[in-house]
């Protein structure tokens, strides 16, 4: 059966070690030459630092590209290296935030990478089956399908500088249900909180409330059952 390359494999790990570290230096940027990437390619993302080898490595193993010039295949393993890095960061910052939904918008849609996968099982026999103890491609969309989801939230987060690491939408163990109860109540908490201390004529009035009823509601709903419109990718 198909299998995961050693160097897909191993750019993977370091991806999300680099991820899950931090801010650092440029390190990662020569980490993800050295690996073969076109780190021209991801050039675009300000402020990217350590995440530059993860959104590098997604950039350049986009099923736009021909196989071979992939760097991470097969797609299982490309939506699995997008996951587990994006997870792994602590960063909360805005270009942070970037970086993650531009990592995101460069993943295939499902139906996309449901055909790449019928194509790498011809060539090797077996890309549809992840390998053991990991999610099936399936499960892989569907975690994709909750990033979009968690994406929309901590873009309204941001807007009342409340973001949270992408860990704490996986925080119950259910992908789907997004923060737990304990953290969206104190958020909602801080919302309202914020929005009471807004003097009157500068924030503090019926359509100000109206905002942060609408932003609270959907991120309640993002705690009730997955699905909902994720952001658009290109």
């Amino acid at each position: 059966p198909a299998r995961e390359t050693q160097p897909a494999a191993l750019l993977r790990d370091a991806a999300v070690a680099a991820c899950a570290r931090g801010p650092v230096d440029g390190t990662a940027r020569a980490a993800a030459g050295a690996a073969g990437a076109d780190v021209a390619a991801a050039a675009p993302l300000e402020g990217a630092g350590e995440l530059l080898l993860a959104a590098a490595a997604v950039r350049c193993s986009r099923l736009s590209l021909p196989p071979p010039r992939r760097l991470v295949r097969p797609t299982a393993l490309l939506l699995r290296t997008a996951l587990d890095a994006v997870y792994a960061s602590p960063r909360t910052d805005l270009e942070a935030l970037e970086v993650f939904t531009a990592i995101y918008a460069d993943l295939p849609r499902r139906a996309d990478a449901e055909a790449a996968a019928v194509e790498e099982d011809g060539e090797g026999g077996g890309a549809l089956a992840v390998a053991s103890g990991e999610d099936s491609l399936s499960d892989l969309l569907d975690r994709v399908d909750d990033l979009g989801s968690h994406l929309r939230a901590q873009r309204i987060l941001a807007s009342w500088r409340l973001q949270v690491p992408m860990a704490a939408f996986r925080e119950t163990g259910d992908s789907a249900a997004g923060l737990s109860a304990e953290r969206a109540h104190t958020i909602l908490r801080r919302i309202a909180r914020g929005v009471g201390r807004r003097p009157h004529g500068s924030g503090g009035d019926a359509g100000a409330w109206q905002e942060a009823r609408d932003d609270m509601l959907s991120l309640v709903r993002l705690r009730r059952a997955r699905g909902g419109a994720p952001p658009s990718r290109g």
